[in-house]
């Protein structure tokens, strides 16, 4: 049977096209439900212990059980609202860098996509995924991608969407994030390669000057191939096709780790 060129590549394979590993929005779709179940869970908790408590003397009995009980529900509901926001943010965040990665499938052989590549122990974003990794013949890129709606700005080093700011999307965690990427792949080099930090916006539009910077990136998924194909001046330096492997069979062995 004939293989449809247009399906997703999953697992590095030498198909024509890049080889892709890691599914995109796995991270994202699996925090928004552990932010969503958790503090539900811990109310519950507490709602089956003062109903218990009131159930059986000499807990709260009367109208101090009931001002607990509806204190608790009232928070439950709260909660569940909170809980809620959070779950749908996180869904449309994992729906932004499945759109992302559906724009590197177009990449041409030769180049290397990584999904959600951890780096829990690394810099000021402890704890979070790199979003995706790609390496190729002009070089390294840590791309960060947002699902945002509106007008995305950077002020005081915070990228910021309609003039909010979210924890971790900051320039100095997207730097901090591509030198940590660069010390994970020394381990094939003399010395850390450099890597490029790119934002990229699945929604919402960018703020006037914001696509000229060339320390960080800032691109929309429409604009992110043809990007990662010009060649650019250090850094990223120019890689070697020996380089690509050996950085890519570093990071697979890594993420199977």
């Amino acid at each position: 049977m004939k293989k449809d060129a247009s399906a997703p590549r999953h697992g590095i394979e030498s198909s024509p096209g890049p080889a892709i590993s890691g599914r995109p929005g796995q991270s994202a779709r699996a925090w928004g439900l552990w932010h969503a179940a958790a503090p539900i869970s811990g109310l519950l908790f507490v709602a089956g212990f003062v109903l218990g408590s009131a159930l059986r003397p000499p807990g709260l009995q009367g109208t101090a059980a009931g001002v607990w009980l509806l204190a608790v529900a009232a928070a439950l509901v709260l909660v569940g609202r909170n809980a809620r926001q959070r779950l749908v943010r996180h869904q449309r965040g994992a729906a932004g860098e499945e759109k992302v990665a559906r724009a590197l499938e177009t990449l041409p052989e030769g180049w290397h996509v990584f999904h959600g590549v951890p780096l829990s122990t690394r810099g000021e974003g402890g704890g979070k995924d790199a979003d995706h990794v790609i390496l190729g013949p002009n070089g390294i890129f840590l791309v960060e991608t947002a699902n945002w709606t509106g007008r995305i700005s950077v002020e005081a080093g915070e990228i910021l969407d309609q003039g909010k700011a979210y924890p971790g999307y900051t320039l100095e965690a997207l730097q901090a994030a591509a030198e940590d990427l660069g010390d994970l792949l020394a381990e094939t080099e003399n010395s850390p390669p450099a890597v490029l930090p790119l934002f990229c916006a699945a929604g919402g539009r960018f703020a006037p000057g914001l696509t000229d910077r060339t320390d960080i990136l800032f691109r929309e998924p429409e604009t992110l191939v043809e990007t990662l194909l010009t060649p650019r001046k250090p850094p990223p330096a120019p890689l070697t096709s020996t380089q690509v492997t050996r950085h890519a069979l570093t990071l697979k062995s890594y993420m199977a780790g």
